[in-house]
């Protein structure tokens, strides 16, 4: 939980250029509550977003990993949680759909990692489970290492992406991380898009839910949607 509130603070700090806050100020937790209650609006945008690219998101063999009440994207939906920010979630909101740990890729499958009197339990998620693992807005690359592998091998499908205001200052960094990211996918199986709405925009990856042939060939292109 308490890493959970460090990024979402980081996001906050990148996103409006702030270098240093007090957190125990008054002026910032205003303005810090008025900047997620924003990011929430624009991730129903989001959620819409996807949904027309036809990505797999909103059913109960889908798992968002590592969000929390602040910034889950799939609240009205069947999906399941898995995240260490268990707390944040509402048992009112989300029952029996949250799982307190977090996912960890070991070659190309992923791995539920909790946290068990104190020490680190480690198991396989079998794909009849979860067929579909997405996240958005991660604050750091790391947190998606190895997701490539799911959607290279077609072991399982992942949705990864990234929104926000247009003005905000991280918003070139963010979409530099999405396409590093895209760079490392397979394209014979692979959707992406990006589009603005208003003051918003959204970027997204995901894997095609047609199930495609290991046999396909697949042609890279250095097809770059923000150039056009």
């Amino acid at each position: 939980m308490e890493q959970y509130l460090k990024d979402l603070i980081e996001q906050y700090k990148l996103a409006t250029g702030i270098k240093s806050i007090d957190l125990q100020s008054e002026e910032f937790v205003t303005d810090f509550t008025a900047w997620l209650n924003e990011r929430q609006q624009i991730a129903k945008n989001y959620a819409y977003f996807l949904d027309a690219m036809e990505l797999h998101f909103a059913y109960a063999d889908c798992a968002e990993i590592g969000k929390g009440g602040y910034d889950t994207i799939v609240k009205p939906f069947k999906t399941m949680l898995i995240t260490p920010a268990s707390q944040s979630l509402p048992d009112s909101e989300f029952q029996n759909r949250v799982i307190n740990g977090n996912v960890r890729i070991s070659g190309n499958k992923p791995i539920l990692v909790k946290q068990v009197l104190g020490k680190n339990q480690y198991k396989e998620i079998p794909r009849d489970i979860i067929s579909t693992y997405i996240t958005q807005n991660p604050a750091k690359a790391s947190y998606i290492f190895g997701w490539e592998n799911l959607h290279n091998t077609y072991r399982n499908r992942i949705i990864v992406g990234v929104y926000g205001n247009i003005y905000d200052k991280n918003r070139e960094a963010k979409l530099k991380l999405i396409k590093d990211f895209k760079a490392k996918l397979n394209e014979g199986n692979l959707i992406d898009d990006y589009t603005t709405m208003g003051d918003n925009y959204f970027y997204a990856v995901g894997t095609d839910v047609e199930e495609r042939k290991l046999e396909r060939i697949r042609i890279k292109t250095d097809y770059d949607r923000e150039s056009r």
